[in-house]
């Protein structure tokens, strides 16, 4: 038995602070494995109790006859480092602690939380907590319910992992309400020792689990998380709540992209690459479980909305093209196919509206159509509940369409409870049932989204692109300051190496290397001071624009070397036209690099249109990487320019990208500004920074 089997799939179960009154954790959590139908055997353990919850109470976890493989500990925080200590002689595998007071009170709590968690590492007690709700296992074998919670288990294939308790109860709550089961269950709490991570990833290899709801406060491990997200959304449905803004891997930033690399973005780009789905809402998060635990995924985008009132159809249809998906083009034997099974009161358009005198018979003809019909994807039906009409009839023509069909159906109903039998007719044949028409319409195009990120194709980074024993020969040679960041000669040299394209540059370190520069390069030229800590070169005024004879390079030069004593100057051909772009990395956690890109120059900050992606990638990924940014439009001659060179911009990115893993101690590097010429131009990037790791 694995140490998560003993938590998930113990033997028996005993409860450390069960109790007869009724409002205390002790007695919920007696309860509920009792009344859950518990499979294993249920030990409530009292000094004096003889009897719990009509169960035989022990005087110590010693005394149990039986079994023990997972303890739920209730008592005062202070007990609990002792109370362990028992488990851990008694063969105990895993512990739940509800109690609170440990390290979310302070120093003092803290210290208790250690010195709790080492008792249960020395017993090899893989400890739940502490102030944690529980865990429940909806398996009808196993029948597990070691939380203090309220709502009943019912089993099915939505597994909830959640840094908050009182999410994991709403998510919990309003699942029941709609119909749906759990599979697992568990909130951690203070994750000592087991946390969501590794939760995660054990629910990747559980069979009966299909869609799991996951809350996040904050990630202890970027790269474990990452492999566990992809694990699960291989062959699960992912979707992932982020409460709070904590910043993942905070630290000191001195560059563009570290300061746009937030929390959020990491996670983004997690998912992204996992192909899970981040939920905006609680509520969004449950009717999106709700359809994917039923339903099967589109095939594409196109689909029918259904209807017998046409203002509520209406609504669905515009939030579904709102969202991306398509009206289906109805062929013209699908037309005449419901024109044939409908009353004259039906039409036949983008919208099917079968009119509110509908019943059982045209409701099961026009879905059997629309769902036989090739270039239909899936269906949203609305529908109110006519006095006159058999309405259960129709409810149980609408599920045996659904249950037959191997596309989705998602159904908006509105009525009152006098036809709540409807809707329980839907949902026990597992048709997904929404009260407005824009709630089913969002459902559908979630499942649109999650079926395109699954067919995108793997990202494979062309082999040999980059020649990476060449970038660390070039990196170890370089000389960082003592904060890290490279010469700009040294990061200019590294991109020549990895064939990503720059401006040329003539380095200039006396007076006699300007008419160098200005042979080799021409006019109008650009001026540069290469010192230490710049960031915002135009604000230090450290970059000179336009420069256009002899006579001014030397000017600016002087000034320069003023302003900047000792700092060597590059100068570099200005390059005009084109779109700004800014491209960079980011490495918020050990070996897992950030590629970001965005609209780039001086207000990249402030304009923060940029988009993060795991590396590597390649340039399918790299274009669908600009294709996410709001200011896309502009690389494709907004405003009446050429189209910019997108293939190099992205053929940029893929290099920049296998820098990046061959140089893991390359912590931040920024091109701002990447000139994205036109079609056919380049992309040349005007301004690079590169820093090491400090140390």
């Amino acid at each position: 038995m694995s140490s998560l089997d003993a938590l998930f799939r113990p033997r028996g179960v005993a409860v450390l602070g069960a109790s007869t009154k009724e409002l205390s954790i002790g007695n919920r959590v007696v309860r509920n494995l009792r009344d859950s139908g518990f499979t294993g055997g249920i030990y409530p353990v009292h000094p004096s109790d003889a009897v719990i919850c009509d169960l035989p109470a022990f005087a110590s976890i010693e005394a149990i006859p039986g079994p023990v493989d997972l303890v739920n500990i209730a008592l005062r925080a202070d007990r609990v480092p002792e109370a362990l200590e028992a488990c851990g002689r008694a063969g105990v595998r895993a512990a739940i602690v509800h109690s609170a007071g440990f390290a979310e009170t302070g120093e003092q709590g803290a210290a208790l939380e250690a010195r709790a968690l080492a008792t249960a590492r020395r017993h090899g007690i893989r400890l739940v907590g502490p102030n944690a709700q529980g865990v429940m296992n909806g398996d009808p074998d196993v029948r597990l319910y070691a939380s203090f919670t309220f709502t009943p288990l019912v089993a099915g294939p939505v597994t909830i992992l959640a840094q908050s308790g009182g999410i994991a109860e709403l998510l919990n709550l309003h699942l029941r309400r709609a119909g749906v089961g759990l599979r697992w269950y568990a909130s951690p709490g203070n994750a000592s020792d087991v946390d969501l991570t590794e939760l995660l990833a054990a629910a990747a290899d559980d069979e009966g689990t299909q869609v799991i709801l996951l809350d996040l406060e904050s990630v202890r491990d970027l790269a474990a998380f990452r492999d566990a997200a992809v694990r699960a959304a291989r062959d699960k449905v992912l979707l992932v709540l982020k409460s709070g803004r904590t910043e993942a891997g905070a630290r000191a930033v001195t560059s563009h992209t570290g300061a746009l690399a937030t929390g959020e973005s990491v996670l983004d780009a997690i998912l992204d690459r996992a192909g899970a789905l981040r939920m905006p809402s609680v509520q969004a998060a449950v009717q999106a479980a709700t359809a994917f635990a039923w339903q099967p995924l589109p095939r594409g985008r196109r689909i029918a909305v259904v209807c017998n009132a046409g203002g509520p159809g209406i609504v669905a249809l515009d939030e579904a093209c709102a969202l991306g998906l398509e009206p289906a083009p109805l062929a013209d034997a699908t037309r005449a196919m419901l024109a044939a099974s409908q009353s004259p009161y039906a039409t036949v358009g983008t919208l099917v509206d079968l009119a509110a005198t509908a019943g059982p018979d045209p409701f099961r003809a026009a879905l059997g159509t629309l769902l036989a019909a090739p270039e239909v994807d899936g269906l949203v039906l609305s529908m109110v509940t006519p006095f006159f009409v058999d309405c259960d009839g129709v409810a149980d023509a609408v599920a045996g369409m659904a249950k037959a069909s191997d596309k989705p159906v998602i159904v908006n109903v509105m009525t009152d409870a006098r036809w709540a039998g409807v809707v329980q007719r839907l949902q026990s044949a597992g048709v997904p049932v929404f009260e407005f028409p824009e709630e089913a319409a969002r459902a559908m195009a979630l499942m649109a989204r999650l079926g395109g990120l699954r067919a995108r194709p793997a990202i494979r980074p062309p082999e040999g692109l980059v020649d990476g024993d060449g970038l660390r020969t070039l990196f170890d040679r370089a000389a960082p300051g003592p904060d890290g960041w490279l010469s700009q000669l040294d990061a200019y040299g590294l991109l020549a190496a990895a064939g990503i394209a720059s401006t040329p540059i003539v380095p200039i370190r006396r007076p006699e290397d300007l008419d160098l520069a200005a042979r080799t390069l021409g006019f109008p030229l650009v001026l540069k001071a290469d010192a230490p800590g710049l960031v915002h070169k135009s604000a230090a005024r450290a970059v000179v624009l336009g420069i256009a004879d002899a006579v001014s390079l030397a000017r600016e030069a002087a000034s320069l070397w003023a302003r900047f004593p000792g700092a060597p100057l590059l100068a570099q051909r200005e390059v005009s036209g084109g779109v700004e772009a800014i491209l960079g990395v980011v490495v918020p956690a050990p070996g897992m690099p950030l590629v970001m890109a965005g609209l780039g120059g001086v207000t990249v900050e402030s304009d923060r249109d940029v988009a993060f992606a795991l590396a590597p990638l390649d340039a399918v990924a790299a274009r669908r990487l600009i294709g996410s940014l709001r200011g896309r439009a502009r690389f494709n001659g907004r405003g009446g320019g050429p189209p910019a060179d997108l293939d190099a911009l992205a053929d940029a990115m893929v290099r920049l990208s296998l820098l990046a893993q061959a140089l893991p101690e390359a912590c931040e590097i920024d091109l701002n500004p990447v000139a994205v010429l036109p079609v056919g131009r380049g992309a040349p990037a005007l301004d690079v920074r590169i820093r090491r790791t400090p140390g």
